[in-house]
């Protein structure tokens, strides 16, 4: 068992297990210790049986049929299998089995790779993709078991592993229909192809395993590196798909314009641009338990963010529905653990004092997310008199965003993140602005390892 298994099988038994207070049994499938064992991160109060097709350490029961358990139906509380199921030649008549001896409202983890090398212990089946949990799901139904999906996800890969796990936690609905709600999914970064409970369509999909998404990050870097930058949907796919929906044809931006890379940029399924992907990779790359306890305030309609990554989102349309002066904000201070506005402060004449009306409703461990319109291309901030240009801009925000909003001396640390518009390869920089150095540096790591294309700029 690699260390992230182990690690992901703890974390069930802590999210899951740990409110319990009466003794349970628990029933490992695949228990032998090789390289590690779910029963070194089992909670004490458990009583714990080892299954396993041969004798050895960390194995109670030898199983005489890998698919004829020798327990009796409803024997027990939590069922795990981890590091197993690959080298299991008929899996779904054990997911069978396990839903037989699995008591009413009953937990089922499920832990195998979803990529990975080729290791014969004796045999290696398979390989477990993304919508794996919802056929066994279906599979259960069809045998006359309700186990429901709980969540399922896909884990990044692990420090110097090259293992990518599929988890997945089942219920045995129980006779009065209350169930379980998913929680493990929000300790992870960088987790994708998130099914959760009742949800019609993954969360943070992504088409390309880790492996082939590094090749192609590598490619890109190089690529720059010589000068030769290339057209990312010649790598990828043979057509682009969008992050936000999945679409994969793509028309003229508004005017006509096409992106800086001279392709079409707005996806014609959802009308994303650059900008909302590029948002929508970076939030990507942070936790879900990150932003799922925050309530959320966007100012302008917007699709770069995903409403139900958080626990209350409001959305604010000047002149319209919930419309709000950003200039003077009729909410309560520290309303907000999240604020977020693409390309508004530009139209705002008195920007620094909207900046600090936004500030005024976040609370203390809050998140402004702003988008600014090139900043990258000047070096200092410019203001008007009077509205400029062809979309009547009163600011033209550069480099010295800091200086420009007094940050430092009110405390506020900015994050300057360049990503790369996975459609276009064109690059832009979304900011964050935040109070707590803790979040700035959590920040910085999550984002570093979800993506070779990021950049946290000084």
């Amino acid at each position: 068992m690699h260390r992230s298994a182990e690690y992901a099988g703890g974390l069930f038994f802590n999210e899951y297990a740990g409110g319990s207070r009466m003794p349970y049994q628990i029933l490992d499938i695949g228990s032998s210790n090789i390289n590690g064992s779910l029963k070194n991160v089992a909670p004490e109060k458990g009583i714990y049986t080892g299954a396993d097709l041969m004798s050895g350490p960390g194995v109670d029961v030898v199983l005489n049929d890998p698919y004829h358990y020798p327990f009796s139906d409803s024997s027990f509380d939590f069922i795990v299998s981890s590091s197993c199921f690959e080298h299991d030649q008929f899996f779904w008549l054990s997911f069978i089995e396990i839903g037989r001896v699995l008591k009413s409202g009953g937990l089922f983890y499920l832990n195998v790779p979803s990529n990975g090398f080729y290791h014969r212990y004796p045999s290696d089946y398979w390989r477990f993709y993304p919508d794996a949990g919802k056929a066994l799901e279906e599979w259960g139904k069809r045998n006359g078991y309700e186990i429901e999906l709980i969540e399922s996800f896909v884990l990044p890969q692990w420090k110097s592993e090259l293992w990518n796990d599929f988890i997945a936690v089942f219920q045995k609905k129980p006779q009065d229909n209350s169930g379980v709600l998913p929680r493990m999914y929000r300790h992870f970064s960088g987790i994708t192809n998130v099914w959760l409970k009742g949800e019609q369509y993954p969360q943070n999909e992504n088409k390309l395993p880790e492996d082939r998404r590094k090749l192609v990050e590598a490619e890109y870097r190089m690529k720059k590196v010589s000068g030769g930058l290339i057209d990312p949907r010649n790598i990828e796919t043979e057509k682009p798909v969008c992050n936000l929906c999945g679409g994969t044809e793509f028309i003229p931006g508004p005017n006509g314009r096409m992106a800086d890379s001279g392709v079409p940029p707005c996806c014609r399924k959802c009308g994303s641009l650059e900008r909302q992907r590029i948002v929508r990779r970076i939030f990507q790359g942070l936790p879900i338990g990150f932003l799922d306890w925050r309530k959320g305030l966007q100012f302008s309609p917007d699709n770069s963010l995903n409403p139900k990554w958080f626990r209350e989102y409001e959305i604010s349309i000047y002149g319209g529905e919930n419309s709000m002066d950003i200039q003077s904000i009729d909410r309560n201070a520290a309303d907000y653990n999240f604020v977020s506005f693409n390309h508004v402060l530009e139209f705002i004449p008195d920007a620094c004092r909207a900046f600090d009306e936004l500030f005024r409703i976040l609370s203390p461990d809050g998140i402004l997310q702003a988008c600014f319109s090139s900043p990258l291309l000047r070096e200092t901030s410019r203001d008007f008199e009077e509205p400029f240009g062809p979309h009547s801009a009163w600011h033209l925000f550069g480099k010295d965003i800091v200086s420009y909003f007094n940050l430092a001396r009110k405390g506020i640390i900015a994050l300057a993140i360049e990503e790369t518009d996975p459609c276009t390869g064109v690059r832009e920089v979304v900011h964050l602005f935040i109070r707590q150095p803790k979040d700035a540096m959590r920040i910085r790591g999550w984002l570093s390892a979800w993506s070779a294309t990021v950049l946290v700029l000084p």
